[in-house]
C-alpha cells in the first residue's frame, strides 16, 4: 500500500501544473470572448454613426434627397447637372443680380451690403462694371441721350435710380431705366384701389407691415394710413404686377389735403440728412452686385460729356477716387460746423465738397459701414438745415480716413460762377458747341500722376428744353452715336 502511494506522488506536480494551465486557458478564453463581443458592439456603433454622418453630409450638399433614394432613373431621362453647375447658377444671384426689388429695411440693406467681399481678387471671373446711380426728383428728362450713351455696352454697366416718393411715372420696357428704380420704403397713393384675389389675401394676411403702421400711426393724425399702407405694401412686395395707377378719378386741384405729404424723414430734401441716406441707399443696392467696381452719383439733369468707352476706361483704369474735398473757412464752409461734433470731428478736419462723387468699391463699403462719423452727423445735423450734410459728410470722411487715395476733385462739371445756393442752369439757348468743348477740355488736372485736359466726364444742370440740341451735337461733339 505504501509502495503504491510512493508510486503516485511523482505525478502530483504534473497534475497541479496542468490544472493551473487549464484555469489560465479558461480565463484567457473568457477574456478573448469579452473583447470579441466588445469589438463587435463598437464596430456596429461606428457603422451606424458613419451612416448617419454620411446622410447628414448628403442632406447638406443636396437640399432634397439624392435621386437614387426616390426612384430609379429611367433610361431616357437626362443625367442631373453637376454640383458645381448648380452652385454657379445660385451664385449668379449675388454676382450679377438682375432684379432690384426687395423688402429689406435700410438697416438690413446696409448690413447685407457691408458683408459683401472687399477683396479685389474674387474667385468669380467677370468683367468689372460701373454703377451709374441717379438721384432724381422726377422723370429722366435726358433719358434719350443716356439711351444712346449706354447702347451696345450692356455687360459693362449697372443703373440704379432713387426717385422722389411721389413719382409714379412708368418707364417703357425697352428703356435702359426700366426696372432700375431701387426700393424706397415709403409710398403715397390713392385710397381707391382695385386688386385681384391673390393680392387681397396677402393684404388681409399681412403680419409684418400692418403691425408697424398700427404701432406708429395709431396716434398720428397726419400719418394718413389709407393713403400709405397699401401703396407701400404693394410697392415693396408686388410692384412688378401693379400698374401704379387708380381706376377712380379724383380731382385734387381744389382744396382738401395736399397730395404730396409724407412721413417726416422719408422724403429726400436738399441739404438735409435724408439726402445722405438716399446716397447710402443707392451705394448699398449697387454693392449687392459683385461685378460693380466703380460708383458714380448723377442727377436727372446730368449729361455725359464723352462716349461710354472713354468714360468706362477712365474710371476703371484710375488709381484714385474722385471726391471734391477742400477746406472752406467761410460761413458756407466752417460756419456750418457744430462744436458738438468734437472730439470725433475737429474744426480743422471739417471739409466741404461737391455732392456728385465717384468712388471705388472699397470706399463705398467703408461709407455704408461707417459706425463712427455717420452717427455724429446724424445726431448734430438731423434738425439743422444749415448743416448741408450732402456737401460735408463724404468730403470730411474721405479726407480724414482715405485722403491719400482721393484726387480731391469731382468729375461732374458745375457752374458756380453766379452767386447763390444753386449752380447755373443750361437751357436750350445756352447749349452750344463751344460750351460743350469747354466742359470737355477747358481745364487742366492730374490723372494717374500725369497732366491731362480731360478733367470732367459729366455736366449739370441741363433743363429738359435743351435735349434736342444735345442730341444734335452728340455725334460730332460728344462722340455719342
Amino acid at each position: 500500500m505504501k509502495s503504491l502511494q510512493r508510486q503516485k506522488r511523482p505525478f502530483l506536480p504534473i497534475a497541479n501544473f496542468l490544472n493551473s494551465h487549464l484555469k489560465l486557458h479558461n480565463l484567457l478564453s473568457h477574456l478573448f470572448l469579452f473583447l470579441l463581443a466588445f469589438g463587435f458592439v463598437l464596430a456596429l456603433t461606428a457603422s451606424f454613426s458613419l451612416a448617419r454622418l454620411t446622410h447628414q453630409i448628403s442632406f447638406f450638399l443636396y437640399p432634397s434627397p439624392p435621386p437614387s433614394t426616390l426612384q430609379p432613373p429611367s433610361l431616357t431621362s437626362s443625367p442631373p447637372p453637376p454640383f458645381a453647375q448648380i452652385g454657379r447658377n445660385r451664385q449668379n444671384e449675388y454676382i450679377d443680380p438682375r432684379i432690384l426689388r426687395h423688402d429689406m429695411s435700410d438697416e438690413e440693406l446696409l448690413w447685407r451690403a457691408s458683408m459683401v467681399s472687399q477683396a479685389r481678387k474674387s474667385p468669380y471671373k467677370g468683367t468689372p462694371k460701373v454703377a451709374f446711380m441717379f438721384l432724381t426728383r422726377g422723370p429722366m428728362a435726358m433719358a434719350p441721350l443716356w439711351e444712346k450713351f449706354f447702347r451696345k455696352n450692356e455687360e459693362l454697366y449697372s443703373i440704379y435710380v432713387h426717385s422722389h416718393p411721389s413719382f409714379n411715372e412708368t418707364v417703357p420696357e425697352n428703356s435702359v431705366f426700366y426696372g432700375r428704380r431701387i426700393p424706397c420704403k415709403w409710398r403715397k397713393g390713392s385710397q381707391w384701389f382695385e386688386m385681384d384675389r391673390r393680392l387681397a389675401i396677402e393684404i388681409i394676411s399681412d403680419r409684418v407691415y400692418y403691425p408697424i403702421f398700427e404701432r406708429h400711426c395709431k396716434y398720428m393724425n397726419y400719418c394718413c394710413v389709407d393713403e400709405h399702407y397699401i401703396p407701400t405694401f404693394v410697392s415693396m412686395r408686388f410692384g412688378g404686377s401693379n400698374s401704379n395707377r387708380s381706376l377712380t378719378w379724383v380731382d385734387w386741384s381744389k382744396g382738401g389735403l395736399h397730395p404730396a405729404r409724407y412721413w417726416r424723414g422719408r422724403e429726400v430734401k436738399w441739404g438735409q440728412l435724408t439726402m445722405l441716406d438716399a446716397e447710402r441707399r443707392l451705394l448699398a443696392n449697387a454693392l449687392l452686385d459683385l461685378s460693380n467696381e466703380r460708383f458714380i452719383l448723377l442727377s436727372e439733369s446730368c449729361i455725359p460729356l464723352f462716349n461710354f468707352t472713354t468714360i468706362y476706361s477712365y474710371l476703371t483704369n484710375s488709381t484714385k477716387t474722385f471726391i471734391s474735398s477742400y477746406d472752406d473757412p467761410g460761413p458756407t464752409g466752417l460756419g456750418r460746423y457744430s462744436h458738438g461734433m468734437s472730439p470725433h470731428i475737429k474744426p480743422e478736419q471739417w471739409r466741404k465738397g461737391s455732392q456728385w462723387f465717384e468712388m471705388d468699391r472699397p470706399l463705398a463699403i467703408e461709407i455704408i459701414s461707417d459706425g463712427v462719423y455717420y452717427p455724429v452727423f446724424r445726431r448734430h445735423c438731423k434738425s439743422r438745415r444749415k448743416c448741408y450734410v450732402d456737401e460735408h459728410y463724404i468730403p470730411t470722411f474721405v479726407s480724414m480716413r482715405f485722403g491719400v487715395r482721393n484726387s480731391n476733385r469731382s468729375l461732374t462739371w458745375v457752374d458756380w460762377s453766379k452767386s447763390g445756393p444753386h449752380p447755373a442752369r443750361y437751357w436750350r439757348g445756352r447749349v452750344t458747341v463751344e460750351l460743350l468743348e469747354r466742359m470737355r477740355s477747358g481745364s487742366v488736372c492730374e490723372y494717374n500722376g500725369e497732366k491731362t485736359t480731360t478733367c470732367f466726364l459729366f455736366a449739370r444742370k441741363f433743363l429738359p428744353n435743351s435735349l434736342d440740341r444735345l442730341l444734335r451735337f452728340a455725334p460730332k461733339v460728344l462722340r455719342i452715336h
